[in-house]
Parts: C-alpha cells; sequence; structure tokens
C-alpha cells in the first residue's frame, strides 16, 4: 500500500505541475523538483518493499509488472532530468545567424512557415544555426538515453523470482518499423507530391522543406484555430463518446518546439488536459491537437476499476492506436 500510495502522489503531483507550466504560472514546478518531492521512490527502500509484495502475491501479477514498469520509469526520469531542463530551454537559446543572434524558437518558426522560401538566404543560415545546434546537443541526448536506458534496466531486468513472467512473444520493433515504412512509401511519395503540386512548392529535396509542403499552405483557411475545438469534437462525439469527452479539457499552447500535443493525466478514469503546440501549423496542428484529444479520450475509457498502475500506463500505446486509427 505504501508503494500504491507513493505513485499515485507522485503522478498526481507530476500532472498538476505539467498543467501549471501549460499556463506559464511562475511558480509552476518542473519535473525534477517534483520527482525530488518524491525520491522515495528512487530509493533502495522502494524496491525491496516491490520485490516482498511480489514475493508474497500482495499484487497480481499484472498490478506488479505494471508498478515495476512505473518504479524503472521513476530512475529512468532521475537520469534524465537535467537533459529534460535544458530540452526545456531550448527554444529560447540564442543561436549565431550569420553574425545576429535569433532565438532558436523563432528560426524554427522562419523555417516551418510557409512563406519561408521568400528569402532563402536569410533561411538558409537559419538552418545552418539549427543544425549546428542540433549537432550540439545530439550527444548529450544520447547520453542521457543511455543512462536512462541503464536505469530502467537496473529495475526491469532483476524481477523478482516469484513473478511470473509474460509468455507473449516480444515484438522486434526495428522490424515493425521497417515494415510499415515499407508499406507505406508509396503512400508517402504521393503525398508530397501532391501536396507540392497543390501548393505551388517545388518537391522537398532537404529536411527544412518538409514544414513549408506539409503544412499544406493552400488549406491553411480551412483549418484555422476558429472553431477547431468543434471540429475535433465532433468526430468522437458522432462515435458515441460526446459523455467522456467531457473529461478531456483544452489547456493553453505549450511553447515546445514541435507541433504535437501535450497531454496530462490529473485522474485517469476523470480528468486529461491537452495543450496544442504553440506553433500554428494549419492542418498539421488539427490533426496534432485530434491526436492528442483521442488519445486523453482512450486513457478516459479504460475501466475504472483498473490498478492505479494499470489504469496509467508508462507509456500509452494502446492510447496511441485508438488516436492513430482515429486519425
Amino acid at each position: 500500500n505504501s508503494l500504491r500510495r507513493a505513485l499515485r502522489a507522485y503522478r498526481r503531483d507530476e500532472a498538476r505541475a505539467r498543467v501549471a507550466r501549460f499556463r506559464g504560472l511562475p511558480d509552476a514546478e518542473s519535473d525534477a523538483e517534483v520527482l525530488h518531492h518524491h525520491r522515495w521512490l528512487t530509493s533502495d527502500e522502494a524496491l525491496e518493499r516491490l520485490a516482498e509484495a511480489e514475493d508474497e502475491g500482495a499484487m497480481a501479477p499484472d498490478e506488479a509488472l505494471a508498478m515495476r514498469a512505473h518504479v524503472a520509469d521513476v530512475h529512468a526520469a532521475r537520469a534524465l532530468a537535467r537533459t529534460r531542463a535544458a530540452w526545456a530551454a531550448l527554444p529560447f537559446q540564442v543561436l549565431d545567424r550569420g553574425g545576429h543572434r535569433e532565438r532558436c524558437i523563432d528560426l524554427v518558426e522562419e523555417v516551418a512557415a510557409p512563406g519561408a522560401k521568400a528569402n532563402r538566404s536569410l533561411r538558409t543560415a537559419g538552418v545552418g544555426a539549427l543544425e549546428r545546434a542540433a549537432a550540439e546537443v545530439a550527444p548529450r541526448v544520447e547520453d542521457a538515453a543511455q543512462r536512462a536506458h541503464a536505469a530502467r534496466v537496473s529495475v526491469l531486468g532483476t524481477p523478482s523470482p516469484g513473478l511470473a513472467e509474460s509468455k507473449d512473444p516480444k515484438p522486434n520493433l526495428a522490424t515493425l518499423a521497417g515494415g510499415f515504412l515499407a508499406l507505406t512509401d508509396d503512400l508517402a511519395a504521393e503525398t508530397l507530391s501532391r501536396a507540392s503540386a497543390t501548393s505551388g512548392l517545388d518537391h522537398p529535396e532537404r529536411w527544412e522543406d518538409l514544414a513549408a509542403v506539409l503544412s499544406f499552405p493552400d488549406l491553411q483557411g480551412r483549418f484555422g484555430q476558429r472553431d477547431r475545438a468543434r471540429r475535433i469534437a465532433a468526430p468522437f462525439a458522432g462515435l458515441g463518446f460526446a459523455r467522456e469527452l467531457g473529461g478531456v479539457k483544452l489547456e493553453p499552447a505549450h511553447p515546445s518546439v514541435g507541433v504535437r500535443a501535450r497531454l496530462a493525466v490529473l485522474d485517469p478514469t476523470r480528468d486529461v488536459r491537452v495543450s496544442p503546440a504553440f506553433r500554428e501549423q494549419g492542418l498539421a496542428s488539427e490533426l496534432a491537437i485530434l491526436e492528442g484529444v483521442g488519445r486523453g479520450l482512450a486513457q478516459l475509457l479504460l475501466p475504472a476499476a483498473l490498478p492505479f498502475a494499470q489504469a496509467l500506463p508508462v507509456v500509452d500505446e494502446g492510447a496511441r492506436t485508438f488516436a492513430a486509427l482515429l486519425m
């Protein structure tokens, strides 16, 4: 029970802090600060309690596996804390572009804007600045990822002998990803060709050209911010999820680089908050929020009777699949 209470309190405070950051509150805590308040979860005592619970059968096997996954995730979060703080500050990092000092987020905005090709030299210089920043950040991110993986393995790799292991075969994700890309090559090529033709743009040759093409500038007027909530809610309501949709609430936009929505699960069965990206990209923004709301809705469709560790998955694979099907 002490483990269950500790996990519930940590995830609650983590979600509340995330919502506070969405809203730009000055006293919003970082992930590292929240983790510091709940550092017991990364202690040897917590691992000992978990092993005892597994040995004594105090938890059902599925709950015990879910609990161990959460504890492993908390250990990984501790390893990632410093890198996550640097990543959150990255949009506001000042970069050098041809002798001019520009914020990273402003350069991303310029490169991603549909009209960015109008000033090719400035855009090329901006891309160069972003690529130099990426090359500098990449080794630190890779190092942090390896440390986080080692932290997870230290917890997941030594389960109690009394805990039955799943007999389901583990899928090879690299093989699945390769198969998906191979099956969708023709579709991707057709999408790029149509997007380029209808937008009056050249076929993209480099990564920075993708943003302008895939924003579908000729469709911007049809997918504006006005009435977006109504458009997004319509397909869910049509599928009979109007009541559950009431538990998914939109929050202010987050400033992070990227177009995807961010989620904060305040209550796994009643309250999920969705923060869209600050950057407006028309159709891409519409689909990103649709995916975020779909993930939130799928979270609320889980049975309320599930133990907390199972009701709030560490990785919401089912919710992401549900959202992808809706999209």
